[in-house]
């Protein structure tokens, strides 16, 4: 198995990855922003992702109103952007921090697989919007929350995961020695 972004020159790599960032960032900033109005209605978008229950959900639903739940389904639209900038960044910083690591270390096969992982992140939370959107809809189908709760709580620890590669690596890099900073890494 190869790093998913082993055929891109490791100079591109570093080009894709800070325009991707700033795109996460930006996308981010927009959701944040969008999701303000729920917050203040009594739950956020994350709480009505983990609510598990229909009961739970119609709750949150309900406590927003008409007119915040046209807002969560502005900002789950949003997060279909989302969803595809941040496993591509997230991804792009593992392989970059991999190369922090010696070749063969375990921990370049750990940031290998944590790449790779990002990808199912935004597949589960592809799923869990399409469930929050049924539920904004107005579907009563009982299963739907529970759907949502169970992409969102993997997507997190995958993405909480690759973030801390992450920062390992940027942590890595900070620390070594300045005659051993640039040495070309091996291919993934």
């Amino acid at each position: 198995m190869h790093y998913p972004f082993a055929y891109v020159p490791f100079h591109r790599q570093r080009l894709i990855f800070l325009i991707l960032f700033v795109l996460t960032l930006i996308v981010m900033g927009v959701l944040t922003w969008m999701g303000r109005p729920l917050g203040e209605a009594g739950a956020s978008i994350i709480d009505f992702e983990l609510a598990g229950t229909l009961s739970k959900a119609q709750t949150i639903m309900a406590g927003w109103g008409e007119a915040n739940k046209q807002v969560a389904r502005w900002q789950t639209y949003v997060d279909f952007v989302y969803l595809v900038l941040y496993p591509l960044t997230i991804t792009l910083g593992c392989g970059l921090a991999a190369r922090q690591f010696s070749a063969g270390s375990w921990l370049v096969t750990v940031g290998l697989y944590v790449a790779w992982a990002q990808f199912v992140a935004g597949l589960l939370d592809a799923i869990e919007d399409v469930a929050l959107l049924q539920l904004l809809q107005g579907s009563q189908n009982p299963s739907l929350p529970l759907i949502a709760r169970w992409c969102a709580l993997p997507k997190f620890a995958i993405v909480i995961l690759g973030l801390i590669y992450v920062l390992i690596g940027v942590l890595t890099w900070g620390f070594k020695r300045p005659d051993k900073l640039g040495a070309d890494y091996p291919p993934m």
